[in-house]
């Protein structure tokens, strides 16, 4: 079985070129958090980085992370206090759960999201 890994790239222009972050992979084996679950999201001048919680199963959950710091050459995260921000619903459409979360600011300050989620076929 493959080992889960996180890693970050960085350059100065969207069209590159780009370097490998000298901290990667930032997260190895943790199937809580090294599975990457959306863009990482920039609000109020926070950098929250999203992930999905394998736990369980692939996806169960979306765990959020606050990025305290983020250089060229170091990274760090913590859990934000309200994570995780999205769980199963236990039937329908994300009955095992969601996996996956793009949150958008609206002008008139409300959030709208797309969202995946994850149900057994069965």
């Amino acid at each position: 079985m493959n080992t889960i890994r996180c890693g970050f790239y960085y350059a100065d222009d969207l069209l590159g070129p780009w370097s490998r972050h000298p901290a990667n992979p930032i997260i190895v084996g943790d199937r809580r958090r090294a599975r990457p679950a959306g863009r990482v999201l920039v609000f109020d001048n926070q950098l929250i980085r999203f992930a999905q919680d394998c736990m369980v199963r692939y996806g169960s959950q979306v765990r959020a992370f606050e990025v305290s710091e983020l250089t060229t050459t170091s990274y760090v995260e913590r859990e934000h206090a309200q994570s995780p921000v999205l769980t199963a619903s236990g039937n329908g459409w994300n009955r095992l759960g969601m996996h996956h979360v793009d949150p958008h600011l609206l002008p008139d300050g409300s959030w709208i999201a797309a969202v995946d989620g994850y149900h057994d076929s069965n």
